[in-house]
């Protein structure tokens, strides 16, 4: 059963993905409505009566005799709008009301229900576990990509043709590119309504149309890819086309272009002879896309009962050899192959199929696929089924990042780790998903996306061609743009979209040999454009580590600039180094598997453009202790970075603080349907400031005592002036919009707080207390105790707890103190889970800074001080420090601590030394 939290989640995303469908046109791909369903029907996953049931539902357009029945006979309105499919809001949530009817009495399946659903575009209807999970995950995943370029940042348009008559029938599509065997010259394979046009763009400033051949069908859809024959070395281009009157597959030979740099085709010379150059080889509709890869031509029939289509050329590369086909209803919208890949130790072939409204991309090997082959070859592994979404297409990243296109705009990009797939040890696990930079200003369409190295090009409708450093592909970073839409002649003024359509960019290829780019605009034609480095690769970090008092080895680094992320690696000898984490987006990390053992320590700075690698740190293991914890000051670090960064507290106490927090909110919270567990926090003791002790001089020194803090517009936080402690009270009680927490989100840099659940139903961070762990005012290089009064959701089980402090609170650089783990759920203070509380020595600073977040479901300590998620609540207190002119910092204090004790401990030995002499006598 699922889970309440889970619940909540899905009526969420299913309300906000019907209403996105509401306005979005459907996926029939060409074909009736009525083959459609048909085609379920066929397949037994569908009653005859059902199927005329819901094409008697469909609504007809607005003005039939007008748009589709010239002579006003309403027989042919009917027979048009059967064809249309649903068009308007209304139909459609009547169509999903009947769907969810019809599962619930028994007669129609969840997975039908969902074809339909994702077809044309209802949202998502119902949602596994598996989905679910996925679903919650991506609530808290990125959104839309950051991006700091002006204009069209990296991007610079270098030439545009539109060679062929357009309109809203018949369009620019797909594109390749081909360069000749002597590198002379590069072409441009444009695909179009009307036809195939073959464009030199060997000077891309000048391109020039030298074939033009005319074909039926494909007004919307045609696709080619290109195969390299190796016996003869001769290239083939396969155009395939659905939609229309006979949309047939044609093969090309290319040898006939020319490949001499000093005598180019002219305009329109068509040096491609039909016969021997090119010829039809049917196999109509079959290519709504296309693919080549290893000697094998993948026809993708998106939406017909054919699935993907398989034949071999590498046999006979002019007369494709079917092999077999797919089936099933699923759609099969696109495919890709990526050779060579390493599968539990063994090199394979994968084909990751984006089977459209089954909403999910499925892994299969064909490494022994051949000329031969007549079975389905065995599926590997897919990712989650997403109600709702359309598999549109996919790329894959460095042999593991899976980049998958959602053409149902519920999501646009999810990004895969598909690792544990390849181990053999699970499933593709959802990492990210991300829209381009200005989704919040304009919703737009993804459509096609192709990987170049650490960048992904991605035709994006509407916006343009989208690019993006995935060097961490957990935060893809947009570089450039080019506005083909908006601005297709580059004037500066960006048109009004004023609702989310099918128009704009449509296809793109990166992959010429001279670094061009081509990019298909549905309506404005082919743009050949390039893109240059965006920055430099990162310079080295400059590393330091410390130990703390469990033995783990603390690392902190300063912030590079452009710096897309950040890996640790690690070595135990000084010359073998393994990779223990990476992605990192903070400036820390903790080793907890080096305790007890040295070891050497190197970060890498990571972006698109390369590496920046810092030189080695050695963290070496400290001696037993031979007094009590809290005397022994953590060793200085082996490199000393320029600045400094605050590091992890030397103090580590022995027992409880002796100050209890204020007692956390007293009524009873419900949680999600279940009676809430009792809470174990402890009785809170009477606060007690001990009696001031008097100075050397006998005069009582002035203490300010404990504080309660009050809201700091120029913060836009709670602060407190110099004391003993600081209470923020309830000022931070609850989240967002839930609970009564004013001037939310309290926190200093502006990090969001979740929207979504209920006030003590779900997650919030209500009070935070910070006091010095003596009667003194808090006072650099003093130890301070942070304790926190939190909510947490169900068990606690899902919740995580992090404190960070920075050391200016104008200027906050976060360090991590902590992560624990809620114990139970409800009110909680910290006091009675697992550490019980988060305790460090201040370091220079008169306005410093104390951060409390809670994150749902998210216990990895690398994703830095500001994590957003629906559910995540983030707080932050600024304290007024009392400066100590003969503080010299954290580092230096403790070496000059360790300076002192050791004139201590020699002035004791020699007075030992001493008294034996003096008693020998």
């Amino acid at each position: 059963m699922l889970s309440i939290r889970l619940w909540y989640t899905v009526a969420a995303l299913s309300v906000m993905g019907a209403a996105i469908a509401m306005e979005m046109e459907d996926m029939l791909m060409g074909q009736t409505l009525d083959s459609f369903l048909s085609g379920l029907v066929l397949h037994e996953q569908l009653s005859e009566e059902h199927k005329l049931e819901i094409v008697n539902m469909a609504s007809p357009p607005t003005d039939a005799t007008s748009d589709g029945d010239i002579d006003g006979d309403s027989s042919n309105a009917k027979e048009h709008y059967r064809d249309q499919g649903f068009t308007t809001a209304e139909s459609k949530e009547l169509l999903r009301d009947y769907l969810y009817n019809t599962v619930n009495d028994g007669s129609m399946g969840e997975e039908t229900a969902e074809a339909i659903a994702s077809t044309l575009n209802l949202g998502g209807l119902y949602f596994t576990e598996e989905m679910v999970e996925s679903l919650a995950l991506m609530q808290g995943l990125n959104g839309a990509a950051s991006a700091d370029y002006q204009g069209e940042g990296n991007m610079h348009r270098l030439g545009r043709i539109s060679p062929v008559p357009l309109s809203q029938w018949s369009i620019t599509n797909g594109i390749w590119g081909y360069a000749t065997p002597n590198g002379a010259r590069e072409y441009a394979l444009m695909c179009a309504g009307p036809g195939l046009s073959i464009v030199d763009v060997t000077d891309a400033a000048k391109p020039v149309r030298v074939q033009f051949t005319p074909m039926s069908g494909g007004g919307i859809w045609r696709d080619v890819c290109t195969h390299v024959d190796e016996a003869s070395g001769t290239t083939y281009a396969y155009v395939a086309a659905q939609g229309g009157s006979n949309p047939s597959l044609f093969v090309y030979n290319l040898s006939y272009l020319s490949d001499d740099p000093n005598k180019p085709n002219v305009k329109d010379s068509n040096p491609i002879p039909l016969g021997e150059g090119y010829s039809n080889r049917g196999q109509a509709g079959f290519g709504h896309t296309v693919n080549c890869a290893r000697g094998l031509l993948f026809l993708h029939t998106a939406g017909t009962t054919h699935g993907c289509r398989v034949y071999d050329i590498k046999e006979n590369p002019t007369q494709p050899k079917f092999l077999f086909h797919t089936g099933g209803t699923g759609g099969c919208h696109d495919s890709m192959v990526q050779t060579n890949v390493d599968v539990e130790g063994e090199a394979k072939d994968l084909w990751i199929i984006s089977e459209a409204y089954s909403r999910t991309d499925n892994i299969r090997d064909i490494t022994n696929v051949n000329s031969e082959t007549k079975m389905v070859p065995p599926l590997l592994g897919r990712t989650p089924s997403i109600s709702g979404i359309y598999a549109h297409s996919s790329a894959l990243y460095n042999d593991r990042y899976l980049f998958q296109t959602d053409e149902n705009n519920r999501h646009d990009i999810c990004v895969y780790d598909i690792g544990n797939l390849m181990q053999g040890t699970g499933s593709p696990q959802l990492i990210s998903r991300f829209q381009y930079s200005e989704h919040n200003s304009m919703n737009a369409l993804t459509h096609n996306g192709f990987i170049r190295g650490n960048y992904y090009f991605n035709a994006y409708y509407q916006a343009g061609l989208r690019v993006f450093d995935i060097s961490n592909p957990y935060y893809a970073h947009e570089v450039g743009k080019v506005e083909t839409y908006r601005d297709p002649f580059q004037t500066g003024k960006l048109i009004n979209v004023k609702k989310t359509e099918y128009k704009g960019s449509w296809n793109v290829y990166p992959y010429l040999p001279s670094g061009n780019i081509l990019v298909n605009d549905m309506y404005h034609g082919l743009f050949i454009v390039a893109a240059s480095a965006p920055y430099d690769p990162p310079e080295p970090p400059i590393l330091s580590a410390e130990r703390d008092g469990g033995g783990n080895a603390n690392l902190s680094w300063n912030v590079g600039i452009n710096v897309r992320g950040y890996s640790v690696i690690r070595s135990f000898d000084g010359s073998t180094y393994a990779k223990i984490a990476e992605h990192i987006m903070g400036n820390s990390f903790l080793d907890n598997d080096a305790q007890g053992k040295s070891a050497f320590y190197k970060v890498i700075a990571v972006n698109g453009e390369g590496e920046g690698t810092s030189v080695p740190v050695y963290s070496e293991v400290t001696p037993e202790p031979t007094r009590a914890p809290t005397q022994v000051p953590t060793p200085l670090p082996t490199h000393v970075p320029t600045p400094l960064p605050t590091p992890l507290p030397t103090h580590v106490p022995t027992d409880l603080p002796t100050h209890v927090p204020t007692p956390l909110p007293t009524h009873v919270p419900t949680t999600h349907g279940a009676t809430p567990e009792p809470t174990h926090a402890l009785t809170p003791a009477p606060t007690h400031v001990p009696t001031p002790e008097p100075t050397s001089g006998g005069v009582t020194s002035a203490r300010a005592g404990p504080q309660t803090a009050s809201y700091n517009p120029t913060f836009g936080a709670p602060s407190c002036s110099i004391g003993s402690s600081c209470d923020s009270k309830s000022l931070l009680d609850g989240r967002h919009n839930l609970g009564p927490e004013p001037n939310q989100p309290n926190t200093l840099d502006g990090c969001l707080d979740g929207k979504s659940g209920a006030y003590h139903r779900d997650e919030s961070v209500d009070a935070i207390f910070i006091s010095s762990d003596s009667s003194d005012d808090m006072m650099e290089g003093s130890t301070i105790t942070v304790n926190a009064g939190v909510f947490c959701w169900g068990n606690g089980s899902k919740d995580f707890i992090y404190f960070f402090h920075a050391a200016d609170a104008s200027n906050p650089n976060w360090t991590l103190m902590k992560r624990v783990q809620c114990a139970s759920g409800g009110n909680q203070s910290l006091s009675d889970i697992q550490t019980k509380y988060a305790s460090y020595d201040l370091p220079k600073g008169a306005l410093q800074a104390v951060r409390v977040s809670i994150r749902y479901e998210n216990g990895d300590p690398n994703l830095g001080p500001c994590f957003s998620g629906n559910y995540n609540d983030t707080d932050d207190v600024v304290i007024q420090v009392k400066e100590d002119p003969s503080f010299l910092g954290t580092a230096v204090a403790v070496e000059a601590k360790k300076v002192e004790d050791d004139k201590k401990k020699n002035k004791r030995a020699n007075a030992k030394k001493q008294l034996r002499k003096n008693s020998s006598r």
